[in-house]
Formats: structure tokens, C-alpha cells, sequence
């Protein structure tokens, strides 16, 4: 680990701490919290860093309650950004941390959002909107039910 490094990971854990940057069993992984999101991304630093830029390998944590699809829009999201700050030579993590919190705050419109928030979406032109409506409703009474004679095979017990 270079000295830049060293550095670099005593900055960012004095500024977000010690969750901000976090060490793991496996050599050169590291777990990046972002302050104002409840995501956590899986950095690899190269020996090299920060002569070759790091790379963003998923999410470790997308947060309680995420829709399907926010955790690889956010990845997909920060690694365009660490292509954007990562400058050969220099040290990256809080330009990133940063930037990708000022994009996402202006991009809340377009991130997938949380469940509950959920939107009715009409069906094509020319579908039949009753052929995807369900037919039956939760307040409709459930079927009668019957109870057949117990059956008794090899120790076993069977009922419909």
C-alpha cells in the first residue's frame, strides 16, 4: 500500500468515520460507505493505486427496502463517476465519495425509488386490459373445501 493510500484511508475515516472506509479479510478489498445513502460499494485497490485507478467490483449492502434495479443502477452510476475523477497519480476515494453524493441528490427523480412507491402502468395500445386483470379478489370468499378419507401408505399419512 503506498503512502498516498495510507493517507488517503486515514482522510476518509477521520472525515466519515470508521464506516466510511472499511478494511476486509481478502487483500486490496475495501467497503465504501456513502454518508447520505444507506449503500456500501466493494472497492479493489490494485498495489498500484493511485498509479492505476481502482475498481468498483458490486454493492456490499443497497440499503432495507430498495426496488429491484437500485442497487445496479447505483454501481453502474458510481463507476461512470470514478471514470470521470480518477486522474493517473493522484488519490480518488473523496472526489468520488462527493460526486457521486451531489449526482444522486440531483438524481433522485430518476433513481429507483423505495418500495411502497409503487405506479399503475398501462397496459400497450391494442391490448385488452381485461386479459391482465385479475380475476379474482381478496375479498372474495375462498372456495368450499371437502376432506377426503385418510390414506395410510408405508408409515405415512396422506389426506386431500
Amino acid at each position: 500500500m503506498s503512502e498516498d493510500f495510507c493517507n488517503e484511508v486515514e482522510a476518509i475515516r477521520s472525515i466519515y468515520g470508521d464506516d466510511g472506509l472499511q478494511f476486509t479479510n481478502e487483500t486490496g478489498i475495501y467497503v465504501l460507505s456513502i454518508p447520505s445513502y444507506s449503500f456500501r460499494l466493494r472497492l479493489h485497490f490494485p498495489p498500484t493505486y493511485p498509479a492505476n485507478p481502482p475498481e468498483i467490483l458490486g454493492t456490499d449492502t443497497i440499503g432495507e427496502g430498495t426496488t429491484k434495479g437500485y442497487g445496479c443502477y447505483v454501481l453502474q452510476f458510481a463507476r461512470d463517476i470514478l471514470q470521470k475523477v480518477w486522474k493517473e497519480g493522484e488519490v480518488c476515494l473523496f472526489d468520488l465519495i462527493e460526486e457521486l453524493e451531489t449526482a444522486l441528490s440531483h438524481e433522485k427523480e430518476t433513481l429507483p425509488s423505495v418500495k411502497g412507491t409503487s405506479q399503475l402502468i398501462e397496459p400497450p395500445e391494442g391490448v385488452d386490459a381485461s386479459l391482465s386483470a385479475p380475476t379474482s379478489h381478496p375479498s372474495d370468499p375462498a372456495p368450499g373445501w371437502t376432506l377426503s378419507t385418510p390414506i395410510t401408505e408405508k408409515k405415512s399419512l396422506f389426506i386431500a
